[in-house]
């Protein structure tokens, strides 16, 4: 799901016998606002990367973290996509040397966040 449009999608998806429903926020191209992740294990998000990508904004990807934090779904953050969607210029997994590198980085306030669904922890 890149935005608002593909919403529609998620309800299969609780509805399916799936052992880890995960939904991929990727690229994130826009808001994803009145996201339910109740019932959801798992969510990825990150930007778009390569020649014309299109940006990925601070405020939507903060907005899909806090969701998380208050459902407690883990919650994945691949990438900024390129290292001028970062707002943040410091942020050291923009460096290819970092463990943590990502393109553009992929610190979000200061954290990286590569949280797993129990499930796949346990296995």
């Amino acid at each position: 799901m890149e935005n608002n449009t593909f919403l529609k999608r998620i309800k299969p998806l609780k509805k399916s016998e799936a052992n880890v429903k995960f939904l991929s926020l990727e690229p994130l191209l826009g808001r994803v606002a009145n996201l339910d992740t109740h019932g959801i294990d798992w969510v990825i998000t990150g930007g778009e990367s390569g020649p014309g990508a299109r940006p990925i904004e601070y405020s939507w990807v903060a907005e899909i973290q806090k969701i998380c934090k208050q459902t407690k779904t883990p919650f994945f953050f691949k990438q900024w996509g390129k290292k001028e969607f970062n707002i943040n210029k410091n942020d050291p997994t923009i460096d290819a040397k970092s463990l943590q590198h990502a393109k553009g980085g992929c610190q979000l306030d200061g954290v990286v966040y590569k949280e797993m669904p129990r499930q796949m922890v346990l296995a």
